[in-house]
């Protein structure tokens, strides 16, 4: 009897058990809430396309292929109701990485099935990132409903959810459909010559002026580039006008145009702007051969005034290159002086910049005359008016290492030059030649040596060595930093896809993590901790976390 019980009792632990195991009621209907990311309205009443991720490369203006509802990546469709709010069953989706489609005017959002911010897959975890007030991650717990809220500068926070929040950005300079339908109305008009259709479209300025003209076919074919309109497969915006309520009003369109030189074009301008009675077309009522002249004469008079100043700043202004030692050992620093002299009888002014040897400063060549790359990271700069006086001398840069910015890992004779792009129009310096003597590889070069043999085709990165003018944590200073980049989509890092690996050979207690990087400890390599944070690799190079342990030779390491 007391066996028959024990049997029972196993029994039903084992059906609690596999009953808990397979339970997937929590992925039934979760309820997700979609906001537009600069207003944080709702996107009410509005049809989505939830989509297997897919990496395509698009040309600007095509056709989203998430649009596609009987394409491989296509997975279901959903509405929104009033409050931007719709269901979804996870409990059949397989997917880990899953695109939802807005369409038009509208990017895409996505969200992943991970539990942390490594990518670690799970079916019981949404993970979203949101950017509009710096990175957060949110990792949602499909069972507890808690989220865990991470911020970028590492800070965490747990709090409960009912829904899970994705944000749409829209599309830069995307004309209304109202605007785009106009437009498609007045190109076709143009293609079948209904040119009192077209005239219908335009504004009141452009009606005044048909009036001059004995047909408004004549009009429109000395005016309107007719058949460059007529060929567009799109309307190229930038810019326009806004009213108070920050809804754009006008569009301006760019069209570019033959000129007598095949070699040169010009940009025609038309607008699409809201009038008190719609949508209308505008442009400058000038003869094509008119704006052509005028185009090319005020473009000629610009640079004509540019080459003059800058042939000004060349002869008044010498620059120098000096190196600060007779050689270099591969390893070592490999430092030098640039310096800026007025050698005219007046004042020159210039344009500077807050930084000269950032984004490609020289101009490198060594062994055979290759061209050696810049590894760095493009930096911003802001740029001022400056006045060098008649004699003055002014050092651009001192104890500038060029092997922090360029990879220089083999000896032999290199040629070292400033290129002389800022400030614009002095020229270059003159030409260093010196040996570069063998050694061992710096810790930098080392490290991205051992990662470009895994670095999957297509991939580039940069390395940088941080300090106090390239970081603003003062516990990154002195770190190697190297991103490895999949696809680049915005200046900021943790917008592209790709892997951010921070070395600290200064750091001797692993426990002292960097703020930005908490949680985010490999181990130890040959140089020091490392620390790693993934931007979406695995969507392009899935083993990245493997391939770098092993690359990197990371070992883990025991935690107090």
């Amino acid at each position: 009897m007391i066996e028959q019980k024990y049997k029972i009792v196993l029994l039903l632990v084992i059906f609690l058990i596999g009953s808990g195991c397979s339970d997937t009621s929590h992925l039934k209907n979760v309820k997700f809430k979609v906001v537009d990311e600069t207003t944080r309205e709702p996107l009410k009443n509005r049809e989505l396309n939830i989509c297997k991720f897919v990496y395509f490369k698009l040309k600007l203006g095509a056709r989203s292929p998430y649009l596609d509802k009987d394409a491989d990546w296509y997975i279901t469709s959903v509405v929104t109701d009033e409050n931007g709010v719709f269901m979804l069953d996870l409990s059949s989706i397989k997917e880990t990485h899953i695109v939802v489609e807005p369409a038009m005017p509208y990017n895409i959002t996505r969200f992943s099935r991970a539990s942390d911010l490594a990518g670690t897959k799970s079916v019981n975890h949404i993970r979203v990132t949101h950017f509009p007030e710096g990175l957060t991650n949110r990792i949602y717990d499909l069972r507890s409903g808690t989220a865990k809220v991470i911020a970028d500068s590492g800070e965490t926070m747990e709090e409960p959810f009912t829904e899970i929040l994705l944000t749409v950005r829209k599309r830069e300079n995307v004309l209304s459909s109202k605007a785009e339908a106009l437009m498609f109305q007045f190109q076709q008009a143009l293609k079948d010559s209904d040119w009192d259709k077209a005239l219908g479209l335009c504004s009141q300025n452009v009606k005044s002026k048909v009036s001059d003209y004995s047909l408004a076919e004549a009009f429109f074919k000395e005016i309107v580039p007719v058949d460059e309109i007529a060929s567009l497969s799109r309307f190229w915006t930038s810019g326009g006008r806004y009213n108070r309520d920050g809804q754009q009003v006008e569009f301006h369109c760019f069209l570019r145009i033959p000129t007598a030189d095949p070699e040169e074009t010009i940009d025609w301008i038309w607008t699409v702007g809201k009038s008190d009675k719609g949508w209308v077309i505008d442009f400058e009522t000038m003869s094509l051969e008119k704006w052509i002249e005028k185009e090319t004469a005020r473009r000629n008079r610009e640079t004509e005034e540019t080459l003059r100043k800058r042939e000004e700043l060349k002869k008044g202004i010498e620059i120098r290159l000096t190196a600060l030692s007779k050689e270099f050992v591969i390893g070592q620093p490999m430092l030098f002086r640039i310096e800026m002299t007025n050698i005219s009888k007046s004042p020159i002014r210039y344009k500077a910049i807050s930084s000269v040897m950032v984004n490609e400063p020289m101009i490198v060549t060594g062994p055979n005359e290759n061209n050696i790359k810049y590894v760095d990271a493009s930096y911003q700069t802001g740029v001022r008016d400056e006045e060098i006086e008649p004699g003055e001398t002014i050092i651009l840069a001192d104890k500038y290492d060029v092997a922090s910015q360029y990879r220089i890992i083999k000896a032999g004779k290199y040629n070292f030059q400033f290129n002389g792009i800022w400030p614009p129009g002095i020229g270059p310096s003159n030409i260093v030649e010196i040996d570069v003597m063998p050694g061992g590889l710096s810790p930098a070069d080392s490290i991205v040596e051992r990662l470009l043999p895994v670095l999957p085709e297509g991939w580039v990165f940069t390395r940088r060595l941080l300090s106090k003018k390239t970081s603003s944590e003062s516990k990154l200073n002195g770190c190697i930093c190297v991103h490895l980049i999949g696809e680049s989509r915005r200046k900021a890092i943790d917008e592209d896809i790709g892997v951010l690996i921070v070395v600290n050979p200064t750091e001797d207690v692993v426990s002292v993590e960097p703020e930005w990087f908490e949680g985010h400890l490999w181990g130890r390599c040959k140089w020091g901790p490392v620390y790693v944070k993934s931007f979406d690799a695995d969507l392009l190079w899935e083993d990245y976390k493997e391939q770098i342990i092993k690359a990197l030779g990371i070992k883990k390491v025991k935690s107090d």
